[in-house]
């Protein structure tokens, strides 16, 4: 400890014989300084500083100060383990990303907007990776050992792709548990595990109306609307274009979720396809930075030729050429959501469930124009 710099802090009376105090201390021993250090030098028994430290009541605020004081000039570092045992809670949350990688794009930004929150509350967090089959019988899947284990996290937020019996599994542990929804696999009803979902169609209503308004007529979706998340996309699509009287075409790519792969392919589709086309909505940015560039690489340019939407609004989005005009899901607020509401069922678990459903906005940038022709342009395909 700098033991120099805190001495002479306070120079009054009172002030100083305490400090005096602690230089003793400091120079005799070598060991870091204890509560009942704190207990001395504030002139109070261990069991106030116990109950400042915890933010119990039954202390004046007299008296508080003066043990803040001293844990100050002491440099006091109390305890985290000990007093979350005198809690019985952790002040700990589990952030855990299922099957998805580590450095996710668009999970990371979740994963900002719950530590912001929790830094807020006085919580910490901590991350954990958990991948399974997802395909497998939710008794074959072992949930996370911070999750399992008893006292190690007062609540956990699930993120990635999650089959709606695997979050099941953990609730039943009865810790508190908050989902990302969007992402759910066999979800039958929003409100069917406690989840915080974000809603595609307001954004792509957004979308399609701007679209129209540039005078397109022909929009297609692309992805692969095997995969849930993308079928809801694709189902808000459908009702935005029905909504603006217009017809809703998708170029589906199965088998894959890689998004060059399904852009490249949709791509060659859309070449051999009589549909027209002028502009392309995406079922992710990823996809979309995907189809600028391999309609580039065959001579077609956006939004000059074709006009290309995505969904997401992730910071690759500006990467490219031209910044991409994107439905936004608000990420950060979304993590913020799982944290609040997961905090809120950890006070009162049986009286706070259900779904929270936050709206998404058109993000206007420079990958959309009015329709230049339309495509594939005659003896092209």
């Amino acid at each position: 400890m700098t033991a120099g710099r805190l001495l002479w802090h306070n120079t009054s009376g009172t002030g100083s014989s305490r400090v005096s105090h602690f230089a003793y201390w400091n120079q005799e021993q070598s060991v870091t300084p204890s509560i009942e250090d704190v207990a001395k030098l504030a002139g109070v028994g261990k069991g106030t500083v116990s109950r400042v430290l915890n933010n119990r009541p039954g202390v004046s605020e007299r008296t508080a100060a003066r043990v803040r004081h001293a844990i100050r000039e002491l440099g006091y570092r109390p305890n985290v383990q000990a007093q979350r045992l005198a809690r019985n809670v952790s002040n700990l949350i589990c952030f855990v990303l299922s099957n998805r990688d580590f450095l996710h794009e668009f999970h990371s930004m979740v994963l900002k907007g719950v530590e912001s929150y929790c830094s807020g509350s006085q919580r910490d967090v901590v991350f954990a990776l958990w991948r399974y089959d997802l395909d497998a019988a939710p008794a074959d899947v072992i949930v996370p050992r911070i999750v399992s284990s008893r006292g190690s996290v007062d609540g956990v937020i699930l993120a990635g792709a999650n089959r709606v019996e695997c979050v099941k599994a953990i609730t039943s542990l009865g810790l508190p548990c908050v989902t990302f929804g969007n992402n759910l696999i066999g979800c039958k009803s929003l409100s069917e595990v406690d989840a915080v979902w974000y809603d595609e169609s307001t954004g792509t209503q957004e979308a399609i109306r701007y679209l129209a308004d540039l005078g397109h007529r022909h929009i297609r979706f692309v992805a692969n609307i095997g995969i849930p998340w993308y079928a809801r996309n694709w189902r808000a699509f459908s009702d935005a274009m029905i909504d603006a009287g217009l017809a809703p075409i998708s170029t589906s790519v199965g088998d894959t979720e890689d998004n060059t792969e399904i852009a490249e392919r949709a791509i060659e589709q859309i070449l051999t396809d009589k549909e027209p086309t002028t502009a392309l909505f995406a079922g992710n940015d990823g996809i979309a930075v995907a189809l600028i560039r391999g309609l580039m690489k065959r001579g077609i340019k956006t939004p000059r030729d074709m006009s290309v939407i995505g969904f997401d609004d992730v910071p690759s989005c500006l990467d490219i050429d031209p910044p991409l005009t994107t439905v936004r899901v608000p990420k950060e607020e979304l993590g913020a959501e799982c944290a609040r509401f997961l905090f809120e069922k950890i006070s009162n678990p049986e009286s706070v469930t259900g779904a929270r459903v936050i709206p998404t906005r058109l993000t206007i940038r420079n990958s959309c124009s009015a329709p230049g022709g339309v495509w594939p342009i005659k003896g092209q395909a």
